[in-house]
């Protein structure tokens, strides 16, 4: 495995690692070397801007939109209630809809399917998750939903 497929796998698993060692190297270069190049104050703004972003993402502090179909099934869903939900994903890993179905006993009454603007708190590209469980628990806005990821 060559150092840049090292680098890569490590980034995958855990962005943080990489930044605390670009942090490192910036540090040793400004107090033993007693300076930091332009190329090299460079690549660790822009190494700590990316690996900031996807850490903050995994974290589930980046907000991302989408409209979004909602399986609500028999019941109601009135504005201020939450829900937890799981999510069917595309193919490529993507969020394809939301089933937050509180299900009863009463099978006569169909379940229903409503398209919402929706805020997502969390990582709404998840291809590891396309065949597994992946929950939010949402709030259903008047207008709107924000879900947050609970896994």
């Amino acid at each position: 495995m060559t150092t840049h497929e090292l680098l890569l796998t490590a980034w995958e698993k855990d962005p943080f690692v990489i930044l605390v060692c670009i942090a490192a190297l910036v540090l040793y270069a400004v107090l033993v070397r007693g300076h930091l190049g332009k190329r090299a104050l460079l690549f660790a703004v822009a190494a700590g801007s990316v690996g900031g972003y996807k850490f903050l993402d995994s974290a589930g502090r980046v907000l991302h939109t989408s409209d979004t179909n909602f399986v609500i099934g028999q019941t109601e869903w009135l504005p201020g209630e939450y829900r937890e939900c799981s999510a069917f994903a595309k193919p490529d890993g993507s969020i394809a809809s939301l089933d937050c179905e509180q299900l009863f006993w009463d099978f006569s009454k169909p379940t229903s399917l409503h398209m919402f603007p929706t805020r997502y708190w969390g990582r709404i590209q998840r291809p590891e998750k396309a065949r597994k469980d992946w929950r939010w628990r949402c709030q259903r806005r008047s207008d709107s939903v924000a879900c947050w990821a609970l896994n």
